[in-house]
């Protein structure tokens, strides 16, 4: 399979950090990521991520390591993806609902070597949960908390982003080596870590650029959970890839989503049909300016009828949406 599809040119054989050194080389302090009133650059990315590779390196974190983490949309968890990128870990985002039983399932069957948790998030403690669990998964080495909360025994993540930015050796890794290890919701049985390589969440990128035109230019609105494959491949992964900008908004509030996309000038996002009905039923939804045209992309569902014309009774106000029910990969997704 790997023969054909490189042969067919679905595998680029890059990674994600060598597209991210073409972006550094041509347009280094565009800004990559907004969180709130965070607005990173691609070159202060690089600078942090360095820090960050340096310090879990020290930590004796190494390539081929699993290394989970369990952040909300925090502009730190693009930070932290692109340094595990250098180090040529797995990386396994896990979605902030999950509490003790399928954080304990995961962290066991993917045999991660370390966490990175929020100390709390929407009213749950995730630094109590972690310390409940570790003695249950004597391979989990290191835990590390975005927080004030960190209890002995736990990182603080910010010592671990502290340094000059200094350069780092960064891995050399085959692009047909797992990347990516997401689990599925477990719906019909326990859930399930799916791999994805550097190859295929590249083509992720490129085929979702063919298919809607996003390029540089491409200002991603990004409520989607960056745990989620949607929320990690549009926020944490294209930008880098494309040298798009992301806009996170970690609580879903519809009319707090005008809002962001209204400021920062937003003219993509994809996301649930939910997130659309509440858009468009949002009584700021008529008064809003919305950029032209603003693409959302649905998934994940079909797009009831009602939402359908709804859309088309909003083109007036310059918004575009494509709906879709499942979607048919081509043959190099299969």
């Amino acid at each position: 399979m790997i023969q054909e599809y490189t042969e067919k040119g679905y595998w680029k054989n890059k990674t994600l950090y060598d597209y991210f050194k073409g972006i550094l080389e041509k347009n280094p302090d565009k800004i990559a990521i907004v969180d709130g009133e965070k607005r990173l650059s691609f070159r202060e990315i690089d600078i942090l991520s360095n820090n960050l590779t340096r310090s879990l390196r020290d930590l004796g974190i190494k390539k081929g390591d699993v290394v989970s983490f369990q952040l909300p949309n925090w502009y730190q968890a693009a930070i932290l993806n692109i340094a595990l990128t250098k180090l040529g870990t797995v990386v396994n985002p896990i979605i902030p609902i999950y509490k003790e039983r399928e954080v304990k399932f995961i962290l066991t069957q993917a045999q991660s070597v370390a966490m990175i948790i929020p100390d709390e998030y929407r009213g749950f403690n995730y630094v109590e949960m972690i310390g409940e669990l570790k003695p249950q998964i004597p391979h989990l080495k290191h835990m590390i908390v975005l927080g004030e909360n960190v209890p002995e025994g736990m990182i603080p993540m910010h010592k671990l982003l502290e340094g000059d930015g200094s350069p780092v050796q960064v891995e050399e890794v085959d692009p047909n080596d797992v990347k990516l290890l997401i689990y599925t919701s477990g719906t019909t049985a326990e859930p399930k870590g799916v791999q994805h390589t550097h190859n295929t969440l590249v083509w992720i990128a490129l085929n979702d650029t063919s298919y809607t035109g996003l390029d540089e230019n491409t200002v991603t609105f990004m409520p989607s959970p960056v745990t989620h494959i949607t929320g990690y491949c549009q926020a944490l992964e294209f930008p880098f890839i494309i040298g798009l900008r992301a806009v996170l908004m970690d609580i879903w509030d519809p009319d707090k989503a005008l809002d962001i996309i209204e400021k920062e000038r937003c003219n993509y996002t994809i996301g649930a049909t939910p997130f659309l009905q509440h858009i468009i039923n949002s009584p700021n939804f008529e008064k809003s300016d919305i950029a032209s045209p603003f693409i959302f992309l649905c998934g994940g569902a079909t797009g009831p009828i009602d939402i359908s014309e709804s859309v088309v009774q909003a083109s007036a106000a310059s918004m575009k949406a494509v709906l879709m029910g499942r979607r048919v990969a081509p043959e190099a997704a299969r």
